[in-house]
């Protein structure tokens, strides 16, 4: 079945056509026409090959319609007793021949060419105000179903220049552009009555004030809503009947126009103001819509009682990184290496081995792959081997899933069927962008639907988000999210990957074998130098990453002999450890003397893990705060306080 769906004529054409820059719109057939889903033709917009399998999923294979701002089409039809071709050859008009033609179901024909950007949409061709009957084009933001076989690149850059005679302007329609504009905003056969009732109106308003082509527009409308199925006897009535009451409203449909006529000579401003006024509802209307949506995310308010407070445990399942039920995000600029990075983490948690250092649970992890996807198998597959683990095991713990679109509400369904069945503990996606097709990451109402979203498909897993840095950010040290802040302020927990120009193996790491060198990376959770986040645990920084070449071509991530940077809780682990068996007193002075007796921190040494006693001092009253250590003596002030860690364990591994 698999094989059937991969090879649908439809789907195929349409992944061929994004690939030579065409946008691609599905299309559903009657036996009375063509038409989409209830939405405009611009509501859709498909440029990449993640958003044509999420469209033409199953074995449903929608036709394909096209837009492209540089090729369009000249459609010849036949049919109602026009013929095209007859009415070219009549006007002593030619077609230059093109190697890129189809035909379409009713005798026609589509001819590929090339329109100079900014040629008018989909219209009727004119010669002066003679139309070309049975003649329209199909360019700029008009559309075509591409009936045919998608071209090869080869025949595409042979298409020739469109003939002058097809390239009529806006002025050349008879049809005033308000009128069009009215006309543009329906889709034949999705036109309910009262927006049939809105278009009558509005085409009489225009009408009454006299513009050009009044009459056409009316026929057009009814037309448009009589389309396909609907022409049917109620439907009809129902045109009749609205006509009728317009026609009792023309006098008062006058007036009004009298009155913007008179009232526009006698205040230029007032078009200006009107337009303003205008700008501001559609603003209003905008806001209304985001709390719409965002009053249809709201989960409600919950009280808690404290015993059910106290009951509630952190359990982290990637040691002081990753625990139960959060929301996480993994921020890195492109091309540095996040997805090796998040295969040996995936890796390791899949079989509940160490990382790094850092304790682990075993986990069934659902990875989502927006991009790279021809290389994931093959990483997984090296990091196993670079390993020397069982790559069966791996594989048992770890689902790939493609063409996923958290911003479409079907293909959320199919993603919460396959997690239903394999029942994550970990879903990952990688990235953000790639495999959600919101239109304005810095729309704070969007970006929390898509959360939302993501969070639905398996509300008991963990979530993660490879997201990419803003562009301010992306070379900085402590870079932030792409987008709105409520990808930030909604994670649980922010890891950002940076490289670290300033850290120095303890052993020598030999370059690449193209003679690239090798760079070092920063894993990060800590805020202030590296810009993330840690809402539940100490800020952790693992230093000394990079990207090994284990086999020539074959890249895993390694971390140098040598490295002495510590997660803060390890550092307070170490300086405790070292402080009992020197019977010192616990003090935030004697945690920073002790940091720099055991080398974890030592001047330049930029290995080192606490900059100074201020720093030291914050680390440890925040650490006081979460309940990691506990004061044991208030002492005289800050300094001399003494502290020790708590008897309860904080992992569970």
């Amino acid at each position: 079945m698999q094989a059937i769906i991969d090879q649908l004529p439809n789907k195929t054409k349409a992944h061929a056509l994004v690939e030579l820059g065409f946008q691609v719109i599905p299309v559903s057939k009657d036996p009375h026409g063509k038409n989409m889903f209830n939405f405009k033709w611009s509501e859709i917009i498909i440029r990449d090959h993640t958003l044509v399998d999420s469209y033409w999923y199953g074995t449903l294979d929608r036709d394909v319609a096209v837009l492209h701002d540089e090729f369009g089409a000249i459609d010849v039809d036949v049919k109602n007793g026009k013929d095209g071709f007859a009415t070219i050859a009549a006007q002593g008009l030619e077609l230059p021949y093109t190697p890129v033609s189809y035909e379409t179901p009713n005798s026609g024909k589509h001819f590929i060419y090339r329109f100079p950007k900014g040629t008018t949409k989909s219209s009727p061709i004119y010669l002066g105000k003679t139309r070309i009957e049975g003649v329209d084009r199909q360019v700029g933001n008009g559309l075509a179903v591409w009936y045919g076989d998608a071209p090869s690149a080869e025949m595409l850059a042979m298409v020739p220049n469109a003939p002058e005679w097809a390239l009529g302007v806006l002025s050349d329609d008879p049809m005033a552009p308000a009128l069009r504009k009215v006309l543009d905003a329906l889709i034949p056969g999705h036109i309910d009555h009262q927006s049939m009732l809105n278009a009558q109106y509005a085409i009489a308003s225009e009408g009454a004030k006299g513009a050009v082509g009044y009459q056409e527009a009316m026929i057009d409308l009814r037309d448009l809503y009589l389309a396909g199925r609907y022409n049917i006897p109620e439907h009809q009535k129902e045109w009749q009947d609205a006509l009728v009451g317009l026609q009792a409203k023309m006098p008062e449909i006058e007036q009004k126009a009298r009155e913007s006529g008179k009232d526009a000579a006698a205040n230029p401003e007032k078009d200006f103001e009107t337009r303003v006024s205008d700008k501001m509802v559609d603003l209003d209307v905008m806001e209304t819509a985001k709390k719409r949506r965002m009053e249809a995310l709201y989960n409600g308010t919950t009280a808690w009682e404290w015993d059910d407070l106290e009951n509630v445990r952190v359990e982290y399942v990637l040691q002081d990184l990753l625990y139960r039920g959060s929301l996480n995000g993994f921020v890195g600029r492109s091309q540095i290496g996040k997805t090796f990075v998040m295969v040996s983490m995936l890796g390791a948690m899949c079989l509940g081995r160490d990382w790094f250092g850092l304790k682990t649970q075993q986990q069934k992890i659902m990875f989502v792959a927006g991009e790279g996807t021809g290389g994931i198998a093959g990483r997984f597959r090296d990091w196993a081997r670079a390993e020397g683990v069982d790559w069966e095991e791996v594989k048992k713990n770890i689902k790939i899933v493609t063409d996923v679109d958290l911003y479409f509400d079907l293909s959320v369904e199919q993603l919460q069927g396959v997690a239903n069945r394999f029942e994550p503990d970990l879903i990952v996606y990688d990235t953000l962008s790639a495999t959600a097709t919101i239109e304005n990451e810095n729309d704070a109402a969007a970006m929390a639907q898509l959360l939302a979203n993501a969070k639905r498909v398996y509300p008991n897993s963990m979530t993660l988000f490879v997201h990419h840095p803003s562009n301010a950010t992306k070379t900085m040290p402590n870079p932030q999210p792409r987008g709105s802040s409520v990808f930030y302020s909604n994670a649980d927990n922010i890891m950002t990957l940076t490289v670290d120009s300033k850290f120095k193996s303890n052993v020598e790491i030999p370059p690449y074998s193209s003679g690239k060198n090798v760079h070092f990376l920063n894993l990060s959770t800590d805020f202030e130098d590296h810009g993330g986040k840690s809402k539940e645990g100490m800020p952790v920084t693992i230093k000394g990453l990079y990207l090994k070449e284990f086999e020539t071509g074959h890249i895993v991530l390694a971390q140098t002999t040598g490295s002495r940077q510590h997660s803060h809780n390890s550092l307070i682990d170490a300086c405790i450890s070292y402080l009992q068996e020197q019977g010192r007193k616990f003090t935030v002075t004697a945690f920073h003397n002790a940091a720099i007796e055991l080398e974890l921190k030592d001047g330049e040494d930029p290995l080192g893990g606490w900059k100074s006693s201020k720093a030291a001092r914050s680390i440890v009253e925040s650490a006081l705060e979460r309940g990691y250590i506990v004061e044991i003596d208030p002492g005289s002030g800050p300094s001399a306080a003494s502290y020790a860690r708590p008897k309860l364990p904080q992992y569970d591994f």
